[in-house]
């Protein structure tokens, strides 16, 4: 009871839920109902078939909201198909259960009953072969995660294994993130560093070595846990922390999932499988596997990201949501990549290749503050970015083919004469026009 009574102390401080569900188009998600009697609400990305489907587990302060537009451009990055759900009491769940909201608060049995009910839509309705699902957990989802993979290489669900399995700066158990005494305490929420232990499918783990949320020894305990066969290749991120991987290294970051993938595409289930349609390419016409549709992105006062000189600018002043962080609420700043602009909506920031005629999608991340996010653009430069501040910045005019075409005309006088006599005959017209209305109301006057 003791145990039991420190767990509830514990989910009260660790899940922190957004207080407002970010808005998502309701057409986009479907609901599910968990073993426990809660609803929560999902989306499906289905843009390849025979492919890797990823069953994303989100971190803390997150909702379906954030993450769609982030997911999205994952799915096209990687040519996946990418299925993510809430936790109950988060997001459009918290909605959903206003009525029973005190029987369905987050907690640590909630969560393994979310990502059960997620998994068994997977593969029941939507008949996605098991050996081709990715377990995908950061932070707190890595909780739910290494549970559903335990679970199955222990022999509940033995026919039902998934393919491999993604911790994104995980931990090996929530109370050692605040104190680690070398073992699991009686009452510990998500055990991971037990459940690593038993698995059967390749696992990556991916940890910034700077991280001050969770420390980056929980990635490194957790990698050697693992059995030594299933062992990929680690991303260690230099000089990176919790939230900021994507955003100072997408293109290492999108390569070692890559190779991840093809490393569990090698599996035998699926080299049997005749449903499964690898990794390669889609068609001939796609890049090799060397080349990436992310550019570089950083946020800071010499910030710049690859862009030619006819870059889209955004409709609306774009700004950051921050999510806040504390040792227990896993520290997530929102979604990696999502930005907000002025209708609360998710968009993508993007620049448009015009020479090699295709769109070169970033994958930004939140800086830990709010700010006006500006575009700048250096004349001559080619290159676009981000600055942090309320600066008024203007872009200067690029020149099109078009103006070659333009009628000498219509272009402004340059000598100084030239200036001043069409200043001269402006206001001629303008006096000539004044005078018109006057006659005009003079002439209505004497009429009535």
């Amino acid at each position: 009871a003791t145990g039991r009574t420190m767990g509830d102390v514990i989910s009260t401080f660790l899940f922190q839920p957004p207080e407002e569900p970010t808005p998502i188009a309701r057409s986009k998600v479907f609901w599910l109902e968990t073993r426990l009697g809660s609803r929560i609400p999902a989306f499906y990305i289905n843009r390849f078939p025979g492919r890797f489907t990823i069953l994303y587990s989100h971190g803390n302060a997150e909702d379906l909201g954030m993450l769609y537009e982030y997911l999205k451009e994952l799915s096209r990055l990687l040519k996946v198909n990418i299925m993510a759900y809430d936790y109950t009491g988060y997001g459009l769940a918290n909605v959903a259960n206003e009525v029973e909201r005190w029987a369905f608060t987050p907690s640590e049995e909630h969560c393994y009953a979310d990502i059960e009910a997620a998994y068994h839509h997977l593969t029941d309705v939507e008949d996605i072969e098991p050996a081709s699902i990715i377990l995908y957990g950061r932070s707190v989802g890595s909780g739910p995660s290494c549970y559903l993979a335990e679970k199955m290489f222990i022999g509940i669900e033995s026919e039902k294994r998934c393919g491999g399995m993604i911790l994104h700066s995980p931990f090996l158990s929530v109370c050692r993130v605040v104190v680690d005494m070398g073992f699991t305490v009686n009452g510990d929420l998500f055990p991971n560093i037990e459940r690593v232990q038993h698995l059967g499918c390749p696992v990556f783990v991916i940890h910034g070595t700077e991280d001050a949320v969770v420390p980056f020894h929980h990635g490194q305990k957790l990698y050697e846990a693992l059995p030594p066969k299933y062992r990929a290749p680690p991303f260690w991120a230099k000089n990176l922390g919790h939230n900021d991987v994507e955003l100072h290294q997408p293109r290492q970051f999108i390569k070692e999932l890559r190779n991840f993938l093809a490393l569990a595409s090698r599996s035998p289930r699926l080299q049997r499988s005749a449903r499964f349609a690898g990794t390669g390419p889609i068609s001939s016409s796609s890049r090799s596997s060397d080349e990436f549709d992310v550019a570089p992105m950083t946020f800071g006062k010499s910030t710049r990201v690859e862009s030619p000189p006819r870059a889209r600018r955004s409709a609306r002043p774009v700004r950051f949501e921050d999510s806040g962080a504390s040792p227990l609420r896993g520290g997530s700043h929102g979604p990696p990549g999502i930005l907000k602009n002025g209708s609360g909506q998710g968009q993508s920031v993007y620049a448009k290749d015009m020479r090699q005629g295709r769109d070169e999608r970033l994958l930004p991340s939140p800086p830990p503050t709010k700010k006006l996010l500006n575009v700048k653009v250096e004349k001559g430069s080619g290159r676009v970015g981000p600055i942090l501040g309320n600066e008024d910045v203007r872009r200067p005019r690029v020149a099109s083919p078009r103006d070659s075409r333009v009628p000498q005309s219509t272009s402004r006088p340059s000598s100084p004469v030239q200036q001043r006599r069409t200043k001269e005959e402006r206001s001629k017209s303008t006096f000539e026009r004044q005078q018109q209305v006057i006659k005009a109301r003079v002439t209505s006057t004497r009429r009535r």
